[in-house]
């Protein structure tokens, strides 16, 4: 009762700015999509969000009981989207430099594994 109460922060995803709109992205057999980016910067992360309307659908990312049939469709976009950003956005931002600076892909789930492969096919 008698010690501090701090006032809690607001959650990152809370505060979303558009970093890019209509970035296109060429997948092979789906042809051009084009998506955009809307995120904040937290705690000294850059927390980045993709947006395209595959995405805005209610319920599970996965499926609801069985698998959406999309699944390979939305999961490689995310990973070619997450590939494309610090080119699209981040190298833009004051300060910072895409050819010394680091970029941190964190594919911790199977719907970003295709992120490490695009990164070895399209860039090494």
């Amino acid at each position: 009762e008698n010690g501090h109460h701090p006032e809690p922060e607001p959650e990152p995803w809370l505060q979303l700015k558009p970093l890019c709109r209509d970035v296109k992205l060429h997948m092979n057999e789906s042809g051009k999509q084009r998506v955009s980016y809307w995120g904040t910067r937290w705690k000294q992360v850059d927390w980045v969000f993709v947006d395209h309307p595959c995405y805005l659908r209610q319920g599970s990312p996965y499926g609801d009981g069985d698998a959406f049939i999309d699944n390979a469709f939305r999961f490689s976009l995310l990973s070619l989207a997450a590939l494309e950003m610090p080119l699209q956005w981040w190298s833009k931002v004051e300060g910072r430099d895409t050819s010394k600076d680091a970029v941190l892909f964190l594919a911790n789930d199977w719907h970003a594994a295709m992120v490490a492969v695009y990164l070895a096919c399209k860039f090494r």
